[in-house]
């Protein structure tokens, strides 16, 4: 694609595509909410919401409001069902065989599996594909909808890289506090999902950039359910040896995600990636442009 396409019509092509996949693993969930069922679930829902926050401005605020209230109570429902199913997995792996911790964890999923299918299936009989797919139209009358999708792309992915780079190195602190790791996290799931709804206007210019966030997250991942995990078990009376034993597997991936950091996130590392967001886009044509604000300033006033 052109970097020199509007973004109103990229975002109702990428909204539309990733609501339609929404959809799609809702009823996938609904019918059988096995472990990668639910997974795939809660990954749709991240790329989704991500895709509505970096086009917030083309639809409208209520309906934004509406749909992103509905989708954290399933993303509640399906994030107790992956909590169980690490704990699960990771419990079983253990040498202390916490036969009791397995099968309580086990019930609990349970119980959140059938209030998540009974969520989805309401979801469905409401029609709310229908409705949230009429309700967000990009109308053409967003504060971005006329940009070109190569200044959207620059101006959503620049401060989030360098919001980043700053949680980044908070989290890297030997001090650091697991909340802040956890923010971390987060920060690098959703630039991960926005560099790849952005990736048609870059082709393949930062897939190895992008490999690296792949890697980082996973580390980070393992870090989050070792965590998880242990505050679980500590909640149903602790097990000295099991926390012991993720404790130190926590440890372990700190230490790994310090050395991937200091071998591919140096600050010139980054300042490079930063340097290759703003593709030399073609201006847009004077029948297409604002004549009554001038161009420097309509961008610093729509990315306010």
């Amino acid at each position: 694609m052109s970097a020199a396409e509007e973004t109103g019509p990229f975002a109702a092509e990428h909204v539309g595509r990733l609501l339609r996949r929404l959809a799609y693993q809702a009823g996938r969930a609904a019918k059988t909410p096995h472990a990668s069922d639910v997974h795939d679930l809660r990954v749709a829902i991240r790329r989704f919401t991500q895709a509505l926050a970096a086009f917030d401005s083309c639809f409208p605020a209520q309906e934004l409001k509406r749909v992103r209230r509905r989708l954290k109570r399933i993303m509640d429902l399906a994030g107790d069902i992956r909590d169980c199913d690490i704990a699960i997995e990771l419990l079983s792996k253990s040498k202390a065989n916490p036969t009791a911790l397995v099968a309580l964890f086990c019930k609990r999923r349970k119980d959140a599996e059938r209030e998540l299918a009974d969520t989805l299936r309401r979801w469905s009989q409401r029609h709310s594909y229908r409705k949230w797919r009429a309700a967000l139209e990009v109308d053409g009358q967003g504060a971005i909808s006329h940009d070109l999708i190569g200044i959207t792309a620059a101006q959503t992915l620049e401060p989030m890289l360098r919001e980043f780079v700053s949680l980044g190195k908070k989290a890297l602190r030997q001090e650091a506090a697991p909340k802040k790791i956890h923010r971390f996290r987060i920060a690098v799931k959703k630039l991960r999902y926005t560099f790849e709804l952005f990736a048609p206007v870059y082709g393949t210019s930062l897939d190895g950039w992008l490999e690296r966030i792949k890697a980082l997250q996973a580390v980070l991942g393992t870090i989050s359910d070792c965590e998880t995990v242990r505050m679980m078990v500590e909640h149903h009376g602790g097990d000295r040896g099991i926390e012991s034993s993720f404790q130190r597997r926590v440890r372990r991936k700190l230490s790994e995600f310090r050395r991937g950091w200091a071998d591919a996130f140096t600050d010139p590392s980054m300042q490079r990636v930063i340097g290759q967001l703003s593709p030399q886009a073609p201006r847009k044509s004077a029948a297409q442009a604002e004549p009554s604000v001038p161009e420097a300033a309509r961008l610093r006033a729509a990315h306010a």
